[in-house]
């Protein structure tokens, strides 16, 4: 759950950051294209944040394996 929670606040904080970027050009309303999709940043943070949780539990089972010798 916990990481479902931070890919969600992952992806809003890289449309927050492409809306911004394209409000600074003087064009935030041209490009709607980021609404609620996942641009390649998003895509990345997904994939590290997954890695992440596979580490995880790759740990939890070792230290399982070692209590059970």
């Amino acid at each position: 759950m916990a990481l479902k929670r931070r890919i969600e606040i992952g992806k809003k904080r890289g449309n927050d950051l492409e809306r911004k970027k394209l409000a600074e050009e003087g064009r935030e309303g041209e490009n709607k294209e980021f609404e609620g999709k996942s641009s390649l940043c998003n895509s990345y943070f997904e994939d590290s944040m997954r890695k992440r949780e596979r580490e995880r539990e790759r740990e939890r089972e070792r230290r399982k394996r070692k209590r059970g010798r």
